[in-house]
């Protein structure tokens, strides 16, 4: 054992004495078992009392980010169901305007081509 070893075996004694010392000051001065009762958990208390709070602030963030996720979807939804209705309506009007044949076909393989790419998005 060097010089080095024994000085940390010291250095912890000596805390372990200063510790049981303080521990034990309150009871020697008749404060008896609950004012050191309360000197042990104050530290105790008041990192439970901090991860209680932190844990509250987790479940309030967590609670803020499903409700937006669930707002979020319900705008894509809207979002997704608009440009179907717009898709369809754009169908229906070529269907109801009179049109030579030519133009008739390539607005309907416009309209198929955004309806392909409207399902490939929904895919992805």
């Amino acid at each position: 054992m060097n010089w080095a070893q024994i000085g940390q075996w010291a250095l912890t004694l000596g805390m372990a004495a200063l510790i049981s010392a303080a521990v034990a000051w309150p009871k020697s001065r008749g404060e008896g078992k609950k004012a050191s009762a309360e000197a042990e958990a104050t530290p105790t208390t008041v990192a439970v009392q901090s991860l209680k709070e932190a844990l509250s602030e987790s479940k309030e963030a967590t609670r803020d980010c499903k409700s937006e996720l669930e707002r979020s979807e319900r705008r894509t939804a809207a979002r997704d169901m608009a440009i179907d209705s717009l898709i369809d309506a754009m169908f229906e009007l070529i269907r109801l305007v009179p049109a030579d044949a030519e133009q008739t076909m390539r607005a309907r393989e416009a309209i198929g081509a955004a309806r392909r790419a409207r399902h490939n998005v929904d895919e992805d």
